[in-house]
């Protein structure tokens, strides 16, 4: 089952984050270290407290159960993840394959309801194009100041005269402070 997150902007950082808890997961250590062994001693703990009591339905429905459906619906199916990145040109769309369906159903659920809720208040409240979130996005002022850095002018005689005043009007009151 593949699943669809939506963001405006950061899709490099969670496509990242997304990719280390993927490589975690998928270790023999993570599933012997935070699985296995926490599994077997709570079935311990859960097996001496129902024989203390003489109460098998205390073990069967307050431990084996939830304990059950937690890994084996949770955290044992994996599934991929496909992050679209609605704001940011250089990212666009990638996948991240090897997830536990449990955190993908709670990322994609919020991711849903948070795309819903933006293009419902863009319906209503938006008045042009330009001031739509899809179009520009939290990400908008990084996006314009990468862009701003690989700027370049064209004439050099233009490209000296705005050195010169940077130097002098930007820099040097920030030196003599």
């Amino acid at each position: 089952m593949a699943a669809a997150l939506y963001t405006y902007g950061g899709g490099h950082v969670l496509y990242k984050i997304y990719n280390g808890i993927a490589a975690i997961v998928d270790q023999d250590g993570f599933w012997n270290s935070y699985v296995l062994i926490p599994s077997m001693i709570g079935l311990l703990w859960a097996g001496t407290l129902a024989l203390s009591k003489a109460d098998l339905k205390y073990f069967g429905v307050k431990w084996f159960i939830p304990a059950f459906v937690f890994i084996e619906v949770l955290l044992v199916p994996k599934t991929t993840l496909h992050i679209t990145d609605n704001v940011d040109p250089t990212f666009g769309h990638d996948k991240v394959d090897g997830l536990p369906q449990g955190l993908v159903a709670i990322v994609v659920f919020s991711s849903s309801v948070s795309r819903l809720l933006t293009e419902m208040m863009e319906d209503v409240y938006a008045t042009s194009d330009p001031q739509r979130m899809s179009k520009t996005g939290y990400a908008f002022s990084s996006r314009l100041m990468k862009e701003a850095r690989t700027a370049r002018i064209a004439d050099p005689r233009v490209r000296e005269n705005v050195k010169d005043w940077a130097n002098q009007c930007v820099w040097l009151p920030y030196l003599k402070t």
